[in-house]
Parts: C-alpha cells; sequence; structure tokens
C-alpha cells in the first residue's frame, strides 16, 4: 500500500495522546494513532546512493518500509535506537531515534513555546510544544513531513 497526499491531507489525531521520545538531543512527540508499532534492533537492508540520513529498507509485518534516522534528516547528528513505524493509514515508513520515553494521555499544549536556535531550519515540520511528565517535546507534524520535498528525495547529492 502506498501513501498519497491525499490520504494524508485526511489525517487527524483521533485522541491527545501522544507518543514522547528523543532524537538528536532534543524531545519531540507524534500523535499515538500515527506509531503503528516500535522496535528494537529493526533489521536494515542498506539502499545505495541515498542521503546519509536514509538508513534503508526494513521488513514490518510482511510489508517492505523505508526506515529515516530522524535526528539525521532534522541536521541533529545520527539516532542510535529504537525505530517507531508508521501507521498503516499514513502508509509505510518508519523514524529511527535515540529513545522512547512513553506515551502521555493527555500532555498539556504549550502556548508560548519557543523552537531552540538548533530546529529553526526545519521549522516547518513543527507545529507546537506539549509539556508532559518527561519535560516539553516538539510535536512533529507527520503529514507535512511525509509529503515534503526533503524528505521524499532520498537520493544522494551529486
Amino acid at each position: 500500500r502506498s501513501w498519497s497526499a491525499a490520504s494524508i491531507g485526511h489525517y487527524r489525531p483521533m485522541s491527545d495522546a501522544h507518543v514522547m521520545f528523543l532524537a538528536g538531543g532534543h524531545a519531540f512527540a507524534i500523535a499515538s494513532c500515527a506509531v503503528g508499532a516500535i522496535h528494537d534492533n529493526l533489521k536494515l537492508q542498506p539502499v545505495a546512493d541515498v542521503k546519509s540520513w536514509f538508513l534503508g529498507i526494513a521488513a514490518v509485518d510482511g510489508q517492505l518500509v523505508p526506515v529515516t534516522d530522524l535526528a539525521g534528516f532534522l541536521g541533529l547528528g545520527k539516532a542510535a535506537g529504537r525505530t517507531l513505524s508508521i501507521s498503516n493509514e499514513m502508509g509505510p515508513g518508519a523514524l529511527r531515534v535515540d529513545e522512547v520515553l512513553g506515551v502521555d494521555e493527555n500532555p498539556s499544549k504549550l502556548e508560548d513555546a519557543r523552537l531552540p536556535t538548533t530546529l529553526l531550519p526545519v521549522a516547518e515540520f513543527f507545529s507546537h510544544a506539549l509539556s508532559s511528565e518527561t519535560g516539553k517535546h516538539w510535536v512533529l507534524d507527520l503529514p507535512r513531513l511525509l509529503q515534503s520535498d526533503q524528505f521524499i528525495n532520498i537520493g544522494a547529492d551529486a
């Protein structure tokens, strides 16, 4: 099954629950309905001539899934931990992160949060910040990320 802008555009969180995680020294969150599973030691098949942040392809529940190093993509170094697979409703894909902190069922939105300077170059991928038991987390706008040319164009630079 492939994902399209039309199917992603209709993505709406069904609850306030978010998966909280760390990547590249920053705390992030994704709506829990967008996460299909959390994997440890997901076996990857490397792909030639791709950007360094594109880690390869993995078999997840009988489906081939592209895996991206989220910290690498955001310009924050290299993630080395667990992998969040995207829910089937959004299409195949997975994000490597450093650590999954857990799920917060009802985090509160921070109205006056300012994006850290290191995230300003990729500010378009964050919608707001949430306060949770584990601290302040920047909410990843997953539909925007998955539709962006910057994310889709994985070919190595010439």
